[in-house]
This record gives C-alpha cells, sequence and structure tokens, in this order.
C-alpha cells in the first residue's frame, strides 16, 4: 500500500504557473520504504483524467486507480530507481483510463533533486495520446508500404551527401538478392551488383543527373550472386543547398524483368510469325511453280484428246489416256510431296533421313516434268548411276530435285538437253553444273 501525505511546501508563484499549463506538475518524496510521503500533482491532472476539479488532491493512490494496473510494476521501479540516484532523470510511458472509459497514453517524467536537506522527485505528466496515435499510424503506413513496394517489387533509397551515407529499404535488398538490413548499405555493394557491361552508362547518367540537377530515368541490368541477371528501370531525384551543392539524392529502383522479358518473348513471337509468313509465301510460290507445269499438261493432253477423240484410233486414245493418268498420278505425289515439306517447315514434322537409290528416286521426279518439257521439245537424260545411293530426307530431296529440273526447263532453249549426273566425293554427291545440264 502506497501512503500519500500532502506536506508540501509548494510556494503560490509555483501554484499559479502549475494549475494554468497543460502538462501536469508534481512533485514527491519517497521514505525508504519506498512510500509516498509529501506529494505535489498540479490540479490539471483532473482535467487530463476528464475528473470534477479537486477529485486527485495531490495524492498518487488516486491518481493510480486510473491507471492500467499492468503498468504499476514498471512505475514503481521507475519511482524507486530515480529516488535512489541523486540528480537521475528517466521517464515512462503507460496507459490510463480516463472518466469517460477511453483510454489515454501519458509520460512522466522525474528528476532527484535535493530540497532543503531533502531529496525530492520533480517531475512532469503530458498526455501523449494524440502523439501515440500518430506513431502507430506512422507505422501502419510503414508496413503498408513496405507491402506495396514488395508487392510492386519497388524500393526507395537515399544518399545524404554530407554523411556519405546510405539508406535502403527492405525491397531494394530483396531486388539485390540480399536479406534485407543484414549487409550494409553502401555504393561499392550497389556497383558489384550492376552488370558490368551497364556500369559505365549507370555511372554517367548519375553523374550527369547530379552535374545538371536534373531528374533521371534509366533502365540497365544487375547480376545477382547466384548469376541472376535483372532488369531494373531507376529513377533519381537530388536537391541542393543554397550553395548550389548536392544535399540529398532519393531515388527509386524497380524490378522490370518480368515485363522486359515478355517484352522479349512477344519480339521473338513476332519474328517466328514474320518467318512462318515468309514460308507460308514460299509454299505458295512453289505450289504455283512446281504445279503449274503439271496441270497445263493435263490440261493440254486432255484439250487435244476432247477435240480429236471421233478421230483417234482406239490405241491412239489410250495412249493419250494413259499419258494424262500417269501425269495425274505424278501430279498427286507432287502435291502429297509439297504438303510434307509444308509440315516439316511448320514444325509438324521432323528431318528424317533414309537410305535412297538416286537413280530410281531420280526417274520418278522427271516423269511428270517430261510433258512439261515435251513443249519445248527438250529431251531429258538420267544418267546417275543404278547403283548410286546416298542418305537423305525424301521430302527434301525431291523438293530439291523437282526445282532444279523445273528451272532446267524454263531456262533451256527450244530442243534443247538437259542430262543429269551424279559424282562422288569424299562420299558426297554432288554434281557437275553445266550449262544445259544439272
Amino acid at each position: 500500500m502506497i501512503n500519500s501525505e500532502n506536506k508540501n511546501n509548494i510556494s503560490e508563484d509555483f501554484k499559479q504557473i502549475s494549475e494554468n499549463i497543460t502538462i501536469v506538475i508534481w512533485k514527491a518524496k519517497i521514505n525508504d520504504r519506498y512510500e509516498f510521503e509529501e506529494t505535489y500533482i498540479s490540479p490539471v491532472v483532473d482535467e487530463m483524467l476528464g475528473l470534477p476539479k479537486g477529485t486527485i488532491k495531490s495524492d498518487w493512490n488516486r491518481f493510480f486507480e486510473y491507471v492500467k494496473p499492468e503498468y504499476l510494476p514498471e512505475i514503481q521501479a521507475k519511482f524507486q530507481k530515480v529516488f535512489s540516484s541523486p540528480k537521475t532523470t528517466d521517464f515512462f510511458e503507460y496507459e490510463v483510463i480516463k472518466a469517460d472509459g477511453k483510454t489515454a497514453w501519458f509520460r512522466s517524467e522525474g528528476r532527484n533533486i535535493k530540497q532543503n536537506k531533502k531529496f525530492f522527485i520533480f517531475g512532469t505528466t503530458a498526455d501523449i495520446t494524440k502523439q501515440k496515435e500518430t506513431e502507430k499510424a506512422l507505422k501502419i503506413n510503414e508496413k503498408r508500404l513496405k507491402e506495396a513496394q514488395k508487392t510492386a517489387h519497388l524500393g526507395h533509397w537515399e544518399l545524404d551527401y554530407r554523411t556519405n551515407k546510405f539508406l535502403w529499404s527492405d525491397e531494394i535488398y530483396r531486388i539485390f538478392g540480399l536479406e534485407p538490413q543484414k549487409t550494409p548499405a553502401n555504393y561499392e555493394i550497389f556497383t558489384d551488383i550492376i552488370y558490368k557491361d551497364d556500369r559505365e552508362f549507370v555511372f554517367k547518367s548519375f553523374e550527369n543527373s547530379v552535374k545538371n540537377k536534373t531528374d533521371y530515368n534509366i533502365v540497365h541490368r544487375l547480376k545477382l550472386k547466384n548469376e541472376k541477371i535483372k532488369h531494373v528501370n531507376q529513377r533519381c531525384k537530388t536537391t541542393y543547398n543554397e550553395a548550389g551543392k548536392p544535399k540529398r539524392s532519393i531515388g527509386t529502383i524497380a524490378d522490370i524483368t518480368v515485363q522486359i522479358e515478355s517484352e522479349q518473348k512477344i519480339k521473338k513471337q513476332n519474328l517466328e510469325l514474320q518467318q512462318i509468313n515468309a514460308e507460308k509465301d514460299k509454299l505458295f510460290s512453289i505450289i504455283s511453280h512446281d504445279l503449274r507445269s503439271p496441270f497445263n499438261a493435263l490440261i493440254g493432253f486432255s484439250e487435244i484428246l476432247y477435240r480429236a477423240i471421233d478421230s483417234y484410233d482406239k490405241a491412239k486414245s489410250k495412249k493419250m489416256v494413259s499419258i494424262i493418268r500417269d501425269t495425274s498420278v505424278a501430279t498427286y505425289e507432287l502435291l502429297n510431296d509439297l504438303l510434307k515439306w509444308a509440315s516439316f517447315h511448320s514444325g509438324q514434322i521432323v528431318f528424317n533421313p533414309e537410305k535412297i537409290n538416286l537413280q530410281y528416286f531420280t526417274t520418278k521426279i522427271i516423269y511428270p516434268i517430261k510433258s512439261f518439257a515435251g513443249n519445248k521439245e527438250i529431251e531429258i537424260t538420267n544418267k546417275i548411276s543404278e547403283k548410286t545411293e546416298i542418305l537423305a530426307d525424301a521430302n527434301m530431296l525431291s523438293t530439291i530435285l523437282r526445282n532444279l529440273l523445273t528451272n532446267a526447263v524454263k531456262f533451256t532453249h527450244i530442243k534443247g538437253k538437259i542430262s543429269i549426273f551424279s559424282n562422288e566425293t569424299d562420299k558426297n554427291i554432288g554434281y557437275p553444273r553445266k550449262v544445259g545440264q544439272i
């Protein structure tokens, strides 16, 4: 039990001052048993607690009735510490329950002073509820800011030119692949993390920004300790003193790796789309080139047979029909080859080399083109040996030979000759290129 006796010797001037300010002024003497003997508490304490004037009457016991019980042991210990140590000052913050039931925060600060050969504790008590609410709001905002920065992968930094001290937010550490607050923020660490090829660009951008007193906004790369590459967007603003010298630089670093990689992916897809369109155009060109000749032959022979069928004998008509049939079969096979070639270039089939008899394979390619060559009375001769065998993809080889033969017919004079040769050189099969020959 704390005893309290109002045996104060407080001057009238002191009372006037203490009763007309919003801070409680108090004085207390504690005996060897740490009990209050002489106390004074300015009346404003009643107003702070929402009590009728004259309720507390300088009685610490009455005041402690409004202090939350969990804070009383700490307050008692603080009083004892200050009273037992001359010229010692200490403070304590605690919660009280006001007359209307609302909670408020008080801060008391006391100092041990000797007066008239006696030791007293002089102190003040202030309502710091608004300050505490502000601190709480700041902590909440700081927490929200950290969460927002973490979500947006955006960190901030500061550089004080007077102290040359760096400050990094937690998200800066995470962007750099470091544990927050475990590594001191400094320029050397930042320099090491910047991608080597980008360092000069970053340094010059920063120097020019400070020198020209302009903000800067750059994109560069980082290389972390785990060899991972990150892309960041860095912004900076510098403030200056009256002499025009830089005072503080404040900046942000945003991790835009996902955005950059997405842009690169889209760029790659656009290139692939352009290639697909080019392949499509090429396919149409080849189809037009390779199918026109056999269809012309089919139309030509069909037209001849249609007009002269009544004058042809059975043998001649049968021969014409045979040519049309063989050309149709060859054209169908050609179309299949073209479709396979298209599938190969669209990635639907894989390269599939096989053993091929080149002489037999070339003869099959020549057959549908002979009708086209016949229009110009061009003779095509296959001089490839029957024993020549190669390892190749049949679809690709048929496309190559067909293009060569069709172009040869196209650019050979009327009644010319086309001969097909093959040579073996170091286990590779090639051919000598001559005018009018392939």
